[in-house]
């Protein structure tokens, strides 16, 4: 997991530069991470945007492969994404981290997390997942 790391200054959106990435450079690599110092057009659910400040916060897109998931089961991947983030972001606060589900993470009573997962479709499997984190760590 992350031993493919791309940093990026600026981007549109790391979901679709991974995206992008698949489509051009495939096969990709379990666990390739895209990491950029700024996003101006990040995505939230349902076409929403997700916005966030140049250089405070982290903006990351990381490709999985659970090939093994059959496509009813996609909320726990879900749930286990939130689940780590929520344990990431407890052992960097001693603020109350609560989930929204699916996909709302607060601390202190504030969002300060959203997740998008945009699943690959293969028969009656998922062939990859683009996770995509935003954290508003120094937005709060």
């Amino acid at each position: 997991m992350g031993q493919n790391t791309i940093y990026l200054d600026k981007v549109a959106s790391t979901n679709d530069y991974l995206r992008e990435l698949l489509s051009n450079f495939k096969p990709l690599a379990e666990g390739t991470a895209i990491l950029a110092e700024e996003q101006f057009q990040g995505k939230g659910q349902r076409g929403s945007s997700w916005v966030s400040e140049p250089g405070k916060n982290l903006t990351t897109s990381i490709l999985l492969k659970p090939h093994f998931l059959p496509i009813a089961e996609q909320f726990a991947l879900s749930a286990t994404i939130a689940i780590a983030t929520v344990n990431w972001l407890k052992s960097k606060t001693e603020q109350p981290v609560a989930v929204k589900w699916p996909n709302d993470i607060y601390v202190n009573s504030k969002k300060i997390t959203g997740i998008l997962i945009e699943n690959k479709l293969k028969g009656s499997k998922i062939d990859h997942a683009i996770i995509g984190i935003g954290v508003n760590i120094n937005q709060i």
